[in-house]
C-alpha cells in the first residue's frame, strides 16, 4: 500500500479508518459518475484511482461486488439479450478462461510490473479513444482472431480488473447497434466480473474483509451512476467521452510517475 498503509495488512483490512473508506468512496463514486454518463469505463477509473492509494491486488479484489451488480443491470435493460448473447458467446468463453490467468499473474508477479502493465493499458485505452480507433472484422477472420483477443482481453481483466481493453474495440467491430453493444458489454463484464470473483477466492485474495468494503462502495458507485445518467440526459453526451479518454490517460501518466518516484 502507499497512503493507506496503517489500515491495510496484507490484502486484509485492518481498521474501517475513516479517511481510507472516503478515498475508497470517492473512487467508486468517480467511476459510477463515468459509468452514467458514458455507459462504460467503471473499472477503469475506479481501479486506476485505488491504485494510486492502494495496491492492484487489493484494488481488483474490492470491485467485484460494484462490477457484478452493475453490469449485471446493464446487461439485462435491453430486447435482445440472446441474440447478442449467441453473436458474444465464443468471445465471453474464451475471455472467461483467460482470466484464470490473469489472476494468476496478479497474485504471483511483481507488484510494480502489474501497476506497469495498468499503467500501459490506461494511457492505449485513453489514446485508442481519442483517435477514434475503429477495428474492421471480417466473418471469416472471427473464428481465429476472436479467441485471440478475447485470451488477451481476459487475461488483461485478470491482472489489472479493466475489461475493456482490447475487448471493447473489437466488439465494436461486430457492427452491433448501440442498444445491442451496451448490452453486449454488460453481459460480457458480468459474466468476466463473476469470474474474477472466483478467481479471485481461489487464489486467497478476496478476504472478508475486503467483501465488506466491497459491499460499501456500492453506496457511492450507485449515487454517482445516477448524477451521471442525469447529467448524460441535460447534455452532450460526446464531451463526456473526451473528458473520459483524457482522464485515463492522465490516471496511467500518474500511475508511472508513481512507479518511478513513489
Amino acid at each position: 500500500m502507499v497512503l493507506l498503509a496503517p489500515f491495510w495488512e496484507d490484502n486484509n483490512l485492518v481498521a474501517f479508518d475513516l479517511f481510507a473508506l472516503m478515498l475508497v468512496g470517492l473512487a467508486f463514486a468517480m467511476g459510477g459518475l463515468v459509468k452514467g454518463l458514458i455507459g462504460f469505463g467503471m473499472p477503469t477509473v475506479a481501479i486506476g484511482v485505488l491504485t494510486l492509494f492502494i495496491d492492484l491486488k487489493t484494488a481488483v479484489a474490492l470491485f467485484f461486488i460494484p462490477a457484478i451488480i452493475a453490469n449485471f443491470l446493464q446487461a439485462i435493460d435491453g430486447k435482445n439479450f440472446y441474440v447478442v448473447f449467441k453473436r458474444i458467446k465464443t468471445y465471453l468463453l474464451c475471455s472467461a478462461i483467460a482470466v484464470f490467468l490473469g489472476v494468476h499473474l496478479l497474485a504471483t508477479a511483481d507488484p510494480y510490473l502489474v501497476k506497469a502493465i495498468l499503467a500501459c493499458l490506461l494511457i492505449a485505452y485513453g489514446v485508442a479513444g481519442l483517435k477514434n480507433i475503429t477495428l474492421t472484422v471480417q466473418p471469416k477472420q472471427e473464428f481465429w482472431l476472436t479467441p485471440v483477443v478475447a485470451g488477451l482481453s481476459g487475461t488483461l481483466a485478470g491482472i489489472t480488473g479493466s475489461f475493456a481493453v482490447p475487448g471493447i474495440f473489437y466488439i465494436k467491430a461486430f457492427g452491433l447497434k448501440r442498444d445491442d453493444f451496451i448490452q453486449a458489454t454488460g453481459i460480457i463484464f458480468t459474466c468476466l466480473a463473476i469470474v474474477l470473483t472466483i478467481a479471485l477466492i481461489k487464489t486467497g485474495l478476496l478476504s472478508l474483509e475486503i467483501t465488506t468494503l466491497s459491499f460499501y462502495a456500492m453506496l457511492p458507485t450507485t449515487v454517482g451512476m445516477m448524477i451521471g445518467r442525469y447529467i448524460r440526459q441535460k447534455s452532450d453526451a460526446q464531451k463526456f467521452d473526451t473528458i473520459f479518454y483524457v482522464m485515463t490517460i492522465v490516471l496511467g501518466i500518474l500511475l508511472w510517475v508513481q512507479i518511478f518516484w513513489g
